[in-house]
């Protein structure tokens, strides 16, 4: 899996080979870089990204997850159903924070290390 892979699979939550090399983002000193290269101070580095490897942004978590017009639809593992709601949720709230972990593990009202640990293993 090559380094683009394996960033595309850890942000949309699917599964990577192995933890990519800056999970939390880029370090200060790589910001400060891009920063002199352009990239403006306010701007959502994510985005940026996105851009640059040519990802469309997440939907909307109303058009993400369409209310079931029947009951049919939650006929399935409850599990599996807690997973995508919770993997939602942890996206959502990294959204939020621009990324910061501690800010939105703070904002569910779990540790850092269960974020970590749910963005790892999402079911």
């Amino acid at each position: 899996m090559t380094d683009r892979q394996r960033y595309l699979e850890t942000m949309l939550f699917g599964k990577p080979d192995r933890v990519p090399f800056s999970p939390g983002g880029p370090r200060e000193s790589t910001l400060k870089r891009w920063r002199s290269e352009g990239l403006p101070d306010r701007v959502d580095w994510h985005a940026c990204m996105r851009e640059q490897i040519g990802v469309e942004p997440a939907a909307p978590l109303a058009e993400a997850a369409p209310a079931a017009t029947n009951d049919a639809a939650l006929l399935r593992p409850l599990a599996e159903q807690v997973a995508e709601v919770e993997q939602r949720a942890i996206a959502a709230a990294l959204r939020a924070s621009g990324g910061n972990k501690q800010a939105a593990a703070r904002a569910l009202g779990i540790s850092r290390a269960t974020l970590y640990e749910r963005l790892e293993n999402p079911e």
